[in-house]
């Protein structure tokens, strides 16, 4: 499962980072149960299991942040009853200084090397990601964005389907794009926050449906890997 952030209002050297993501069974961001996926200032939780596929994707623009979730981090939480249900992604979204902190970040687990890793260097911010970090001031406002439904079905072969066609909304009515499966492995969709006045429309804690895009594909290709 593949999912890409969009920030279209970062600046030159600025970088778009997520310092949390979880998904539930409902769009309240209050409700449980929550199934964490980054946590700590942009640890990838799950990679550090065996045999997990999540982590995060770097791309060439650094206010688009792609990341890939292995649907067997939801299979193990879910009951036999729910392995076909809905689910909503919320991640804590913030555009800062590329320089990345304990507080700005994006680490994957590298099981081989026995470390944490940042996606573009800089790999001792990732550390602390086996206790506590501690977020920086130089980031900018947060911002609680929570996805459109997705239907995640975990019976078959596939090992999980996640799928969604609803169109993106935010309170009012005002159309975002369209946010849709995907057949071909390695195509992205692209849909983020437009804003012509150039101005950041985020606020702590406010959602905002839609800035998260997903899309299904069998697998990810070894070159886009990196470790």
């Amino acid at each position: 499962m593949n999912f890409q952030a969009t920030a279209y209002f970062a600046t030159s050297g600025q970088r778009l980072f997520i310092q949390s993501c979880y998904a539930t069974v409902t769009p309240n961001h209050h409700s449980h149960p929550r199934f964490t996926v980054i946590d700590n200032f942009g640890c990838m939780v799950d990679s550090k299991s065996d045999g997990c596929q999540s982590r995060f994707i770097p791309h060439e623009r650094k206010d688009v942040l792609r990341f890939t979730i292995d649907a067997f981090v939801f299979q193990k939480k879910l009951s036999k009853e729910h392995m076909e249900t809905e689910l909503y992604m919320h991640c804590t979204m913030v555009v800062a200084k590329a320089e990345v902190t304990p507080g700005t970040k994006a680490c994957t687990y590298n099981r081989e090397a026995g470390r944490w890793e940042e996606l573009y260097g800089n790999h001792e911010v990732c550390k602390c990601c086996d206790s506590v970090c501690v977020g920086g001031s130089h980031a900018g406002p947060r911002s609680l964005v929570t996805s459109d439904v997705l239907t995640l079905d975990l019976r078959g072969d596939e090992g999980g389907r996640l799928t969604t066609t609803a169109p993106l909304t935010i309170p009012g009515g005002e159309e975002w794009g369209h946010l849709e499966s995907k057949q071909e492995p390695g195509v992205w969709e692209d849909v983020g926050l437009q804003n012509d006045a150039g101005e950041n429309p985020w606020s702590m804690d406010e959602e905002r449906p839609g800035l998260i895009v997903e899309e299904e594909f069998n697998q990810i290709k070894d070159d886009n890997i990196a470790f």
